[in-house]
């Protein structure tokens, strides 16, 4: 998952797909979902990132492309499965453009309307997505809302409980077949000496500082 910003203006993100088909890097497709939302800069895409779209960094793979509008959850829904086929099907990578906006500034702390006072103008009159979706599917504004809350009301919870975690929680565990490897904590046993006595060090800084005699190169 990338941000526009991000997956346009991150070597990392052309490195990694140069390696998309190259043997020995190859994972059989890997799914790439650009949050389009401004996330990177609080400004249009002509002044972010020398393309159209953030996503042309990807047109050097014969690979789909596509763009979906974030405020159609059926079409992020649908767009979502069928690149998944698309990447099971033929061990490609895939691009989803999901294009948005943010309601709040970069980082969510800066205040985009003085920068782009009239597009935040026009956000700040926008309904927010669920209130869409509801309109859109019959449900009445006070059930959607009601859902809302209690969906709110989970993600309070359950963040609570991880403020009272007081150790890193243990994710995953090695299969057996890891067992013969060497890992885990250090061990005095595995200590390997790996110092060189300082009159052997001398030696060699001596030697790799010296020229030979009568010779007349400046360059020393």
């Amino acid at each position: 998952m990338h941000g526009d910003a991000a997956f346009a203006g991150q070597g990392i993100t052309a490195e990694t797909l140069n390696m998309a088909h190259l043997r020995g890097f190859d994972v059989e497709g890997t799914l790439h979902i650009i949050v389009n939302n401004l996330i990177g800069f609080t400004t249009e895409p002509q002044a972010l990132h020398s393309s159209r779209y953030s996503s042309d960094l990807a047109r050097r793979l014969p690979i789909p492309i596509f763009h979906v509008n974030a405020e159609d959850p059926d079409q992020v829904d649908r767009v979502g499965r069928i690149a998944l086929a698309y990447r099971q099907e033929f061990g490609s990578d895939v691009i989803i453009d999901l294009i948005g906006y943010r309601r709040h500034g970069h980082s969510e702390v800066d205040d985009p309307t003085i920068t782009q006072p009239i597009l935040y103008r026009q956000i700040e009159k926008h309904p927010l997505l669920w209130q869409i979706y509801a309109d859109r599917i019959g449900v009445p504004r006070a059930e959607a809302e009601a859902m809302v809350e209690r969906t709110r009301d989970e993600l309070d919870q359950e963040q609570a409980v991880g403020k009272t975690i007081t150790k890193v929680p243990k994710l995953f565990e090695l299969p057996a077949y890891w067992s013969p490897y060497t890992g885990g904590p250090w061990r005095a046993e595995l200590e390997v000496d790996t110092s060189v006595p300082a009159a052997e060090i001398a030696r060699l800084s001596d030697a790799i500082a010296s020229w030979p005699e009568g010779s007349t190169s400046t360059r020393r």
